[in-house]
């Protein structure tokens, strides 16, 4: 599809545009079916190291991500190839794509947790820091459903993120600075397999920051790796939130300020996030890294 002028304005503007109706019912149901399946470990062809859970001082998750699926399961890699969504992408981004990273994320019903302000190119070990993310919920997502809350206009500049020991008492930045850049040893965003990453080096950030906060729920601060929110106090008027139908697609800049909110309805959240790089992107990462064509031959 084309975009009109006024969508690239828009997303030149405020760093983000929503396509309505973007997928069909067909599509969304394939994609929710193996979701499920996934989800309830039915699917073989997944492996336990894909799918990470967080918890939060009790035995039930409250956030689930299963990570690396365009590799491993040929729906989701027919979703990230989808024309009616790379073409958007590829406009935007003015050449060719690759995939960067894709992240299946379910915020369970009633106890979903919220995510702060972030920007993702904090997360990415890209040059420069342009990436495009398709947010695909699988689901009609409002705002108590755990909605994308955006700042508009934020995808201006990287600012710098802050981890939390407490809710006031931040880590001192440059033990922050190294344990970013320890994360980078097991991959960079979410992409461990595609992006440099040690299989030995993911374990144990999978040990530490995922299963580990089921036995002391404190870890939990440190995958909340996020913009002070005392940066932004001043950028609050900017701030949207995006209640979203399923079959439409959010597709924001990797600079963009977001977060989401807390999942206090009745059914899960679910939404594939799929980030696309431009072909002539340099990865700044550790280790060598393979990144997919988005359109398939």
């Amino acid at each position: 599809m084309a975009l009109s002028e006024l969508d690239k304005k828009q997303f030149s503007e405020d760093g983000y545009i929503i396509i309505e109706g973007l997928l069909s019912g067909d599509d969304l149901d394939q994609v929710r079916r193996r979701a499920d399946q996934i989800l309830k470990r039915e699917a073989a062809h997944i492996s336990d190291s894909q799918v990470v859970s967080r918890f939060s001082g009790s035995q039930a998750a409250v956030l689930h991500k299963v990570r690396d699926l365009v590799r491993t399961d040929k729906v989701f890699r027919e979703l990230a190839g989808k024309p009616c969504v790379v073409d958007v992408v590829e406009e935007l981004l003015g050449q060719e794509a690759l995939i960067f990273r894709d992240v299946l994320v379910v915020k369970p019903a009633r106890d979903g947790a919220p995510l702060h302000y972030h920007q993702d190119s904090a997360y990415c070990d890209v040059d420069p820091p342009s990436l495009i993310s398709a947010w695909i919920p699988l689901n009609d997502v409002t705002e108590g459903g755990g909605c994308l809350r955006v700042i508009k206009g934020s995808h201006t500049a990287l600012v710098e993120h802050v981890l939390f020991l407490s809710e006031q008492r931040r880590l001192p930045q440059p033990v922050t600075r190294l344990l970013r850049s320890m994360a980078s040893l097991a991959g960079t965003g979410d992409n461990p397999n595609g992006a440099g990453g040690s299989p030995a080096m993911d374990y144990l950030k999978r040990l530490v920051l995922e299963k580990g906060t089921r036995f002391a729920p404190a870890l939990t601060r440190l995958n909340d790796f996020r913009v002070d929110e005392r940066e932004i106090e001043n950028l609050r008027a900017s701030e949207r939130s995006l209640p979203v139908k399923a079959g439409s697609v959010i597709f924001f800049h990797s600079l963009l300020m977001h977060a989401s909110n807390s999942n206090t309805s009745e059914n899960d959240r679910c939404a594939a996030i799929i980030s696309y790089m431009s072909k002539d992107s340099r990865f700044i990462g550790r280790g060598e890294a393979n990144f997919m064509r988005a359109r398939m031959n």
